[in-house]
């Protein structure tokens, strides 16, 4: 051992030392660190503490309780600066905290508030919360006095009050700040006639005055005698998380007592607040306030010489704390509907169960009447932690050590949650098409497409089960380990008090948000039903209902067989066609495509900075049309396989040196040299508007069949030098998709994106036209006003109809299925084609704009059918 660590382990034997010294006959409970004494907590350790830097930061800045300071140093934590919001894990402040605050914090942070609280720690507030409640639930919520908020309810006050009087019964009241502490402002009337409506001013509580809302209750005037003296309790209570809700209870506590023997007011002429008032504050500076020796003695004792006390006058200890517990339990199933709205509010994008970023310790005022029934008098939202006494150290040390234990807050806490949230943002980027999704274009009947939808929306709810029973679990085993005095008591053990108190939440919920709309309202219900249920499903079963949806999906995927009464007259089918980064290449010889839809240098180089796009489209596509009108196929000419041509598993993004004008921008269409020998005339002999729904889908599928002849030129390559550069995103996708994204949607404004989306528009116009009969209205037809639809979803919301067909959407194709008379197989998959042409169109745009910063460095021959089209004159 070194001469350095013999120093550190001589330093803290003195210190646990001093603190027995201290504590002759206190021993601290299970699990309870030891460590320096609170009042060697000064200002100048605290100076050099801040200089201390370990892998867990606490800001402890708005907080004056050196206690604070040892719990957290006795976890290892190390304390940052006070400007510093940024590196801890670790927020605390003896002050609420404002919502934007919380909004700001990162996934491993912790701050010691929940936004919502003050429903219940302001006790105007916390007395209408419970007299609605009171009204609605009145066998529930009958632990708090009756209360009137002042001056609002000051009318109704004084008539309950006279009408006592005419009766002949004798009533105190207690006036008290609404948003008051340390027994500032407090008074005790014997009539109520005397209570103020606008606030006291001066008198007897040390002159200190006090204005504005205001409580009165009526004063319980039969409380539990200790000795002699009033008293109440002290009892700490933890909330982990609000979203679900986790709730416990500190085994262990405080009793307060008056320093002056009780009397009921009406029965004597002092109404010192020494006699009715337990608060440490105001007792504190009396000269009867005794100290004691140990926890059954002075003016402060410990839960455990109260349970001795009331087992000695066989009074039931077990029932009174069962009436306790459940006073804590709805206290805050009462304010839950308030935590979980600004909670979501301020973290929108947390899923439920994830770890919340608010814990609070919460100090109840509890008073017991000579019956030892429980009465709610206050909640603390930021109890007192002063250690002035023995037992307030064991005891509040002991609520922070586990409190911050049961928190589970980990150095990697910090490298966790960014990974999670990465993984979450790629998981959203790279949402691809389930295999069902991508052969959407099998799908003869919307009903095929919801119910093969509806089976991955099961899927993806019995994962998030799983994995929040999971974390639930991991939760638990967190909890058996660290608990010694805390111990939940929501959700609680037993399902018979779970049931109930679940359906009291829910009817809390529907009182006190009767304002939300019907369809949030029963969903949030629901929601909760289902997240505290008892019935709900094991893991097992949720991994059995897992595997069998997996399966059906599976089955439900798989591609229908060439039927030749099947979907079309020839018998032709689609084949599966892949997204870009789920395309496998085709073989280099096999060259099917006879034409492309070319991008010249110029017009990529418009796309892809920031400069505007030239505008004479219409004449490049008019000049080209007429130098490249092609020859299409005879009608009944099918390929070897008997199917529609096949849409290409990888387009082929090509281009051959330009030898254009500069001022041609879009070159288009280059026809097929084996359909040139071909009469146009002979396939224009019907079309579209004809009637003739034969000669229609014919002549949808000649469509289809030039429409998969297209391809998108790349400037500056050849065909095989752009697939290889295609294969490269596709094969790394990614981590290109993000990039792809923030180019598509952000650096693009919208009229570049139309402008994009225009380079397909025209030149499948001008295809269109090609197969079209003469004479005829072309911008009438039916499969002219589909590719319109399609090209203005794709323009949708700023883009993203677009780029929402790279992942899991079909909204698209949804949209044209529900329409009054839906597409034809042959015309979905004409759209189908342009969607496609379109994605291909992008890429291109993408890859072009970073072709300088990184070129390619292989080059290959260019395919001799990558013909360059003359330059329109």
């Amino acid at each position: 051992m070194s001469s350095g660590q013999r120093r550190r382990q001589a330093s803290d034997g003195a210190e646990e030392a001093a603190v027995s010294a201290r504590l002759p006959q206190v021993s601290p409970h299970r699990g309870l660190l030891t460590g320096a004494s609170v009042e060697s907590a000064g200002d100048d350790r605290r100076q050099h503490r801040r200089h201390r830097r370990r892998g867990v930061g606490a800001n402890l800045s708005a907080t004056k309780f050196d206690i604070i300071y040892l719990a957290v140093e006795r976890l290892g934590f190390s304390v940052c600066p006070d400007e510093d919001f940024v590196t801890p894990y670790l927020i605390w402040s003896d002050l609420g905290v404002p919502p934007d605050r919380i909004s700001e914090l990162r996934p491993h942070q912790r701050i010691n508030h929940f936004p919502g609280m003050s429903e219940i720690s302001r006790k105007d507030l916390l007395s209408r919360n419970m007299a609605k409640l009171a009204r609605v639930l009145p066998k529930e919520y009958n632990f708090t006095p009756r209360t009137w908020c002042l001056p609002g309810e000051y009318s109704s006050f004084l008539q309950y009050s006279r009408e006592l009087r005419k009766v002949g019964k004798l009533r105190s009241f207690i006036y008290k700040p609404a948003n008051g502490a340390m027994g500032h402002g407090i008074r005790i009337y014997k009539n109520g006639e005397q209570v103020p409506c606008n606030g006291v001013s001066g008198g007897g509580n040390g002159g200190f005055d006090t204005t504005g809302p205001a409580i009165v209750q009526e004063y319980i005037a039969k409380p539990l005698l200790i000795d002699g003296f009033k008293c109440d309790l002290r009892i700490y209570v933890l909330v982990t998380s609000c979203d679900p809700l986790r709730v416990y209870f500190y085994n262990d506590g405080l009793l307060r007592l008056s320093t002056e023997k009780y009397a009921d007011p009406q029965k004597c002429e002092s109404d010192t607040l020494y006699m009715h008032l337990t608060n440490y504050s105001v007792n504190k500076r009396s000269e009867n306030y005794a100290k004691g020796d140990d926890d059954s003695t002075g003016s402060k004792r410990s839960i455990r010489f109260l349970n001795e006390y009331l087992q000695k006058r066989d009074y039931d200890v077990p029932l009174m704390w069962r009436n306790i517990i459940d006073l804590l339990v709805k206290t805050i199933i009462a304010v839950q509907p308030h935590l979980l709205q600004h909670y979501r509010m301020c973290r929108p994008a947390s899923p439920p169960g994830s770890d919340s970023v608010c814990f609070e310790i919460l100090g109840f005022d509890v008073l017991l009447d000579h019956k030892l029934k429980p009465w709610l008098v206050e909640v603390n939202r930021s109890p007192s932690f002063g250690a002035e006494q023995p037992i307030d150290r064991r005891v509040k040390l002991g609520v922070l050590d586990e409190a911050l234990r049961l928190l589970n807050i980990r150095a990697s806490d910090r490298a966790r949650h960014a990974n999670a949230q990465k993984v979450q943002s790629q998981r959203r980027l790279m949402r691809g098409r389930s295999n069902g999704a991508e052969n959407q274009h099998q799908h003869q009947h919307l009903q095929q497409l919801q119910r093969e939808r509806e089976l991955v929306r099961r899927r993806e709810e019995l994962q998030a089960q799983l994995a929040r029973l999971r974390r639930e679990a991991d939760r638990d085993e967190h909890e058996i380990r660290t608990c010694r005095r805390f111990r939940r008591i929501f959700p609680g053990d037993d399902r018979v008090s779970q049931e109930r108190y679940v359906k009291l939440m829910l009817a809390v919920f529907g009182a006190l948000t009767p304002g939300r709309g019907a369809g949030s309202g029963a969903g949030t219900l629901k929601e909760l039903e289902e997240q505290y249920s008892c019935e709900r499903p094991r893991q097992e079963e949720l991994m059995d209902q897992l595997a069998r949806c997996e399966e059906q999906l599976q089955q439900h995927q798989q591609p229908p067989s060439a039927d030749a009464s099947g979907k079309l007259q020839n018998g032709r089918q689609h084949q599966n066609h892949r997204r870009p980064w789920q395309r496998h290449h085709p073989p280099q010889s096999v060259q099917h495509r006879q034409s492309s839809l070319t991008l010249s240098a110029d017009e990529v180089d418009d796309s892809a900075d920031d400069d505007s796009f030239d505008d004479d489209d219409n004449d490049a596509v008019e000049s080209g049309d007429r130098q490249t009108e092609a020859k299409l196929e005879a009608e009944g000419a099918d390929d070897a396989s008997g199917r529609l041509p096949s849409v290409s598993s990888t387009p082929t993004l090509t281009t051959s040196t330009s030898t254009t004008t500069p001022r041609r921008r879009h070159t288009v269409v280059a026809a097929s040299g084996a359909g040139r020998s071909r009469s146009v005339q002979a396939d224009r002999s019907g079309g579209i508007g004809t009637g003739d729904q034969q000669e229609a889908e014919q002549l949808c599928r000649r469509m289809l069949d030039q429409l998969n002849e297209l391809c998108i030129r790349f400037p500056g390559k050849s065909a095989q030098q752009a697939e290889q550069v295609l294969a490269g995103l596709r094969q790394n996708w990614r981590q290109n998709k993000a990039l792809v994204a923030g180019y598509w949607l952000a650096k693009l404004d919208a009229d570049k994106r139309r402008k994009v989306i225009d380079i397909v528009r025209q030149n499948v116009r001008a295809t269109l036209s090609r197969c079209w009969r003469s004479g005829a209205d072309l911008d009438e037809s039916r499969i002219c006003r589909l590719f319109d639809r399609v090209f203005a979803r794709l323009l949708s919301s700023n883009g993203q109809g677009l780029w929402a067909t790279f992942g899991n959407s079909a909204s698209w194709e949804s949209a044209l299925l529900r329409m009054r008379e839906p597409p034809s197989l042959p015309e979905l998959a004409c759209c189908r084609r342009v969607v496609q042409l379109c994605q291909d169109c992008l890429l291109t745009v993408f890859l072009f704009s970073g072709q300088s910063a990184a070129p390619s460095a292989d080059v290959g021959a260019s395919p001799s059918h990558c013909q360059e089209i003359p330059a329109a004159s």
